[in-house]
């Protein structure tokens, strides 16, 4: 009689306390699969929730609770305790972050005055190769569903998993976007102000940032997006813009990277660039903070730097539609691997019109039976599935759904084992580091 929703807020919540660096894919698989309990009513409700729960003991085996400083009283200011917890995370006191934060919750806050510090703390840097963003989505999701009650530990946790956070932005590939993000230090509110959710001013440089975004320079990138931003163009229209180029990049993806034991970069690289880019759609319409600006130039970075990874210009997949062979016709292309056919009757069901619930279903029964071995590999599956089917919505574009469809009919390796080891005996004697391009 357990409500699927509190099931897997006590599957995040596990996972909150035992994870060494904070939560990681568990969290917002626990979201995703709450997305289709619709479809396993009653006692059936075990199939999906079984795959977050799966990845949840798989990563926490054995592992013993982490250890947590008591609450730190915050005060009673709300804005205040979000610049002392911002000023913890920046300095990395991660164990002191996260007792604020839970002070905060004891308090009697909410959403309203903690979600504003975590959108801040998200956008100072382009965190585990932006998967902070995704989760941070995707726990408000959880907790709309679960209950508040449920934000300490998940929320919390989350804090602690930030201060550890990865901060690619500081690498010296990222430079430009440093720049960049210096030369607009203190503008971020006028900008936000002049380009609102709401703001209607004249631009028409959507397909020219498409375009380079995809093909051209990292400095015509942005500053074709920023240009974007002072002409007034909807926010809409700029996630839009990054949307449909995070999916053509994606479909893009040569799978042959993935199969290459001499490169770190595989399919569930690039699928991170159309699930940052959905996250980034939902925070800027959850939030209202003027720096979340930000991620637009992150996930402009994030798209440009996964070209290295395109398949040759004359072996890209033709998206002309061909004949469609109904559900068990794609469905026999995807399980054989047969991509370009697959990749071909979705185009063209998505092109007759016919109705997208069938499709949709389809492939979400797909990712429910057990398409690949490793937990890692099924949480990709669904939560693109997921965001497949989300951003083609958004999008009114068959992109997103071909990439899903590409991602599932193509072979991938899951098991990297001696990848790993060659790169380790590699970098001890030779001091070579691992070669990826993301």
């Amino acid at each position: 009689g357990v409500e699927p929703a509190q099931i897997a807020a006590h599957g995040a919540a596990w996972d909150a306390l035992h994870a060494e660096y904070g939560p990681s894919h568990e969290l917002p698989l626990c979201a995703d699969v709450l997305r289709w309990r619709d479809r396993y009513p009653g006692a059936r409700a075990a199939i999906p929730l079984s795959a977050a729960l799966d990845m949840v003991g798989d990563a926490n085996v054995r592992r013993p609770r982490r250890a947590r400083l008591p609450v730190t009283e915050p005060g009673p200011d709300p804005e205040a305790a979000g610049a002392k917890l911002r000023s913890l995370v920046e300095t990395e006191q991660a164990l002191e972050a996260e007792a604020l934060l839970r002070g905060a919750i004891a308090r009697g806050w909410g959403p309203a005055e903690i979600y504003p510090w975590c959108w801040q703390i998200v956008s100072d840097h382009f965190l585990d190769f932006g998967h902070q963003l995704i989760y941070l989505v995707k726990l408000q999701e959880l907790l709309e569903q679960a209950g508040w009650q449920h934000a300490d530990p998940i929320l919390s946790s989350w804090v602690f998993g930030v201060s550890h956070g990865t901060r690619e932005d500081r690498l010296p590939e990222w430079k430009t976007y440093r720049e960049h993000i210096a030369a607009l230090s203190g503008r971020w509110p006028a900008l936000w102000t002049g380009c609102s959710q709401d703001a209607d001013g004249p631009w028409d440089g959507a397909a020219k940032l498409g375009e380079v975004l995809l093909d051209g320079t990292r400095a015509q990138v942005f500053a074709l997006l920023l240009e974007g931003l002072r002409a007034r163009a909807p926010l809409g229209s700029l996630v839009d813009t990054l949307a449909r180029a995070a999916a053509t990049r994606m479909l893009r993806f040569d799978p042959a990277h993935d199969l290459d034991l001499d490169r770190q970069d595989s399919w569930l690289s690039v699928t991170h660039i159309q699930t940052f880019t959905a996250a980034l759609r939902q925070a800027l319409q959850r939030g209202r903070e003027a720096e979340l600006l930000r991620l637009l130039f992150q996930a402009a970075m994030f798209i440009h730097k996964g070209r290295p990874l395109d398949r040759p210009s004359s072996a890209r997949l033709d998206t002309t539609p061909t004949s469609s062979q109904g559900v068990e016709g794609l469905l026999r292309a995807i399980k054989d691997k047969r991509c370009a056919e697959a990749v071909g009757q979705t185009a063209a069901w998505l092109a007759s019109g016919e109705e997208l619930r069938p499709l949709r279903e389809a492939l979400e029964t797909l990712a429910m039976t057990d398409p690949a071995v490793r937990p890692i590999v099924v949480a990709h599956v669904i939560k693109n599935t997921v965001v497949a089917f989300e951003e083609h919505q958004a999008l009114d574009d068959p992109t997103p759904v071909l990439a899903l469809v590409a991602l599932l009919a193509s072979p991938m390796r899951e098991r990297r084992v001696l990848r790993v080891t060659r790169e380790a005996i590699a970098f001890v004697t030779e001091g070579k580091v691992p070669n990826s391009v993301m």
